[in-house]
C-alpha cells in the first residue's frame, strides 16, 4: 500500500474522523525527529493516533488534563495553604522532607505534600474534604 493509499484509509476510519489526519502525523515526525529517533513509521503514527484520539475524546467529554488521561488532582482543603504556610516556616533546611515540602509550598500544590501533612492539614482544617 502506497503512502497517499494509507493515508487514505485512514481518513476514512470512523474512529479517525474528527482528527487532521495530516497534521497529527506531522506532530508525530516533528516528535521522531527532536527525541532523536528514526522517522515514524506506521506502527508509531498508528499509536500516535490512537493516542490523539483518546486524547481528543477526553476533552471533549471535559477533561481537563488529557494528557495521560488523568482527572486533575484534587483542591486541598480550604484554609490548607495558610496553615501550612506557618508549620513549613518551623522546619528546618535539615528535615527530610524539606525538599518535598519546599515543592507544595512553590507550587500551592496539596498533592505534593506527604501523607502525614496532607493528614495533619486535613485535622488542621475541618472544612475541607479528604482528597
Amino acid at each position: 500500500m502506497t503512502a497517499d493509499e494509507w493515508l487514505a484509509a485512514l481518513q476514512a476510519e470512523p474512529r479517525f474522523q474528527f482528527l487532521n489526519i495530516r497534521r497529527e502525523l506531522a506532530a508525530c515526525d516533528d516528535w521522531s525527529r527532536r527525541i532523536h529517533r528514526k522517522p515514524a513509521g506506521r506502527a508509531r503514527c498508528l499509536n500516535w493516533l490512537r493516542k490523539a484520539e483518546r486524547v481528543r475524546a477526553a476533552k471533549a467529554a471535559g477533561a481537563l488534563y488529557a494528557n495521560g488521561l488523568r482527572p486533575p488532582p484534587p483542591p486541598g482543603p480550604p484554609g490548607w495553604f495558610d496553615w501550612f504556610a506557618v508549620e513549613f516556616a518551623r522546619v528546618g533546611e535539615d528535615d527530610p522532607a524539606h525538599g518535598q515540602l519546599l515543592a507544595a509550598h512553590s507550587c500551592r500544590a496539596f498533592h505534593f505534600l506527604p501523607a502525614s501533612w496532607r493528614a495533619r492539614a486535613l485535622a488542621a482544617c475541618p472544612a475541607g474534604v479528604s482528597p
